[in-house]
């Protein structure tokens, strides 16, 4: 039992941990400019080039090889300058999609905490053949599932009067 409560607070503080080092390297919607940044990394990154930047660094990102955690991203994106341009922005793009990434595939027991090779396969699948893009992607699952906000959705049509 306590180990379960240990590792929940490890998760826990991870997860944070990403939100700060994605806002700090310009990803979320709380600073606009940063946001704007982010969203210009995303569509210079198509989603196959970043189905194979991930899948060419999984390894790397992953060296106790047992999935990716948002602790391993964390220290990848602390360290910008051991690799390329679109390598960084590929684990901005990870980062600030992480939990629905690694909800892609149904491969851990319980709830979903690292990114695995089944989860990374699935995400290539989704980037390459449907030729989507991450946000896309999340928001497609967002509206499936019905957690999508109106944000996710958009403005209703305008009538045609």
């Amino acid at each position: 039992m306590q180990q379960q409560f240990d590792e929940k607070i490890k998760s826990d503080a991870a997860e944070h941990a990403v939100r700060d080092l994605v806002w700090l390297v310009g990803g979320t919607t709380e600073d606009a400019r940063a946001n704007d940044h982010f969203q210009a990394v995303e569509e210079e990154l198509s989603g196959e080039k970043l189905a194979v930047l991930l899948d060419k660094n999984f390894q790397r990102l992953d060296p106790n090889g047992n999935g990716i955690s948002q602790t391993e991203i964390a220290a990848a994106l602390m360290t910008p300058k051991v690799f390329s341009v679109d390598e960084y922005a590929m684990l901005k793009l990870v980062a600030k999609y992480f939990d629905t990434i690694i909800n892609l595939s149904d491969d851990e027991e319980g709830k979903e905490t690292v990114l695995t090779r089944t989860d990374a396969q699935v995400l290539s699948q989704f980037l390459v053949h449907s030729k989507l893009k991450l946000s896309e992607l999340r928001r497609w699952i967002a509206i499936a599932d019905g957690t999508a906000t109106e944000q996710d959705i958009g403005p209703p049509p305008m009538s045609g009067k």
